[in-house]
């Protein structure tokens, strides 16, 4: 123990002995040794060799409470630690990093209200995001959570504005202050980045805090739709506690879902497979080699379809002039005319009719009607009795 003390010692002189530190800086570094000592050596502490110190280099009262203060803060006494910072912040201005360094300090321990007390007291500035941030979490740790919602908008801007809500949102639930989050008017922004949160979080019951929060948020369809695959998630869960919130949720959504119209229902309980992306596999296939690499230049000619078509009637006149007779022989202009087949009935131009004379025809007629009226009576003569009643009867 001994040979620590001889170390320590000859460290502080080699310190004091630089010329590039501040003489009030070498003071108040022996200052502290000095109080480390009266701790450790009561005979040190009932002599008060520390205050001797302060008082025979001219210390001022003001860096001797900032020494104080910072001993105190290293030994845990944070009740004489905030005394003593308190006292020495009306005269004497800290610099930002070592104001966050204490506030920060007081939130290690559990001393959130001592930090929120020395912030409302010194009222440091926040000259970079980092600064803001432990001034919110000060906020969140105290149960503040209506100040630090409203401190968080207040020093928000576009760029920092997802990195500020995450942290506002963490807070809150690492403080288990969800419940007085979701009761806050929040605008369509912080809405967005709250729900993004929830998807995105690794801490356990995210999912079930979103699915209260969309039902409270008047999302009802959204809302029905995580609980239900909530339901598929604790079907496996054998934990009484889970199964238990699980039954109370269910019971929840329920009564919403009989609120809601029969399009409501109907849209909650579909899948919607047209909202989902489809899954694109991108497949990377070397560059095909080409098979010759000598350009040739092409002067290509433009041709309309007109100069086609006249190029084509002409075609066909010239071949019209050198057609020959036979229709085989001419070119395809149109419906190929086949030629014409005889049929019988075209030939009665050549079959010849006989001729007769005038005299003989009307005496083959005659002759004709003669034998007829003859036929006619012999078939009435050999008629029988049984035709002739029919006849009359008739």
């Amino acid at each position: 123990m001994g040979y620590m003390y001889i170390l320590c010692f000859q460290a502080l002189c080699s310190l004091v002995l630089q010329e590039k530190i501040n003489p009030t800086s070498k003071l108040g570094i022996i200052y502290y040794a000095l109080l480390d000592l009266c701790s450790l050596n009561p005979q040190f502490g009932m002599k008060k060799v520390a205050e001797k110190f302060a008082a025979m280099f001219c210390l001022q009262p003001v860096l001797v409470k900032l020494f104080h203060g910072f001993w105190c803060l290293d030994h845990k006494d944070f009740d004489n630690a905030f005394k003593f910072l308190i006292g020495s912040a009306g005269q004497l201005t800290l610099a930002p990093w070592q104001n966050s360094h204490i506030i920060r300090l007081f939130l290690e321990q559990d001393e959130s209200k001592k930090a929120l007390l020395f912030i409302r007291s010194v009222k440091p500035a926040m000259s970079n995001p980092a600064d803001v941030e432990l001034h919110l979490s000060v906020l969140i740790k105290n149960g503040l959570v209506n100040e630090a919602w409203q401190f968080q908008r207040q020093y928000r801007d576009p760029v920092r504005r997802q990195e500020l809500l995450n942290h506002f949102f963490l807070g809150c639930h690492q403080s288990k202050s969800t419940g007085k989050m979701l009761k806050l008017p929040l605008d369509k922004v912080e809405v967005e980045h709250l729900i993004r949160f929830f998807e995105q979080s690794p801490f356990p019951q995210a999912r079930e805090m979103l699915v209260m929060f969309y039902m409270q948020q008047g999302f009802y369809v959204e809302g029905v739709r995580l609980n239900e695959e909530l339901k598929r998630d604790t079907m496996s869960d054998h934990d009484p506690a889970a199964q238990r919130r699980a039954a109370a949720r269910n019971a929840i959504v329920g009564k919403y879902f009989d609120l809601l119209t029969k399009v409501q229902q109907d849209l909650a309980m579909r899948r919607d497979k047209t909202l989902r992306q489809r899954e694109t596999t991108r497949i990377e296939v070397p560059r095909p080699r080409p098979l010759s690499t000598v350009v040739h230049q092409v002067n290509p000619r433009l041709v309309s379809r007109t100069a086609v078509i006249n190029a084509t009637l002409e075609k066909i006149a010239e071949a019209r002039a050198n057609e020959s007779t036979s229709p085989q022989e001419a070119p395809f202009t149109g419906t190929p005319s086949t030629q014409k087949t005889r049929s019988l009935l075209s030939d009665l131009h050549a079959i010849s009719f006989p001729k007769f004379p005038s005299e003989d025809i009307t005496a083959a007629v005659t002759e004709a009607k003669t034998r007829s009226t003859q036929i006619s009576q012999q078939q009435s003569m050999t008629t029988s009795p049984m035709s002739k009643w029919l006849r009359k009867d008739r």
